[in-house]
């Protein structure tokens, strides 16, 4: 039987002043079992700093043709493709066929000691 994600909900209050955005989000984020705490948090910090109408958590680990975080636009398009980890080139480059603005956040849990 598969191990089954853990669901963590995390409320967090906005403020970013340069983009004027000020709001409370209830995030709902559910945690692949092969992925790290520390992963999941950077998700959670990658959605915060790109707060924007419909931003949402994709299936990440468990659909790879999907990134971590996305904005889609109103023909279902992405228009805002974000990755968490160290995304192969070549996935880089398929997101930037795929949409027009692409974010990478660097992590390597490796370098993390407990």
């Amino acid at each position: 039987m598969a191990l089954k994600p853990t669901i963590y909900k995390f409320k967090v209050d906005l403020s970013h002043l340069d983009r004027q955005v000020y709001e409370t989000l209830n995030l709902t984020l559910a945690r692949h079992p092969s992925e790290t705490a520390e992963r999941m948090l950077v998700r959670l910090l990658a959605f915060c700093f790109n707060a924007r109408e419909r931003l949402e958590f994709c299936k990440g680990l468990s659909n790879p043709e999907q990134p971590d975080l996305w904005q889609l636009g109103l023909t279902g398009n992405p228009e805002l493709w974000i990755e968490v980890g160290e995304p192969a080139t070549e996935r880089i480059r398929k997101a930037t066929r795929l949409a027009p603005f692409v974010v990478v956040y660097c992590f390597n849990s490796k370098g993390i000691s407990d």
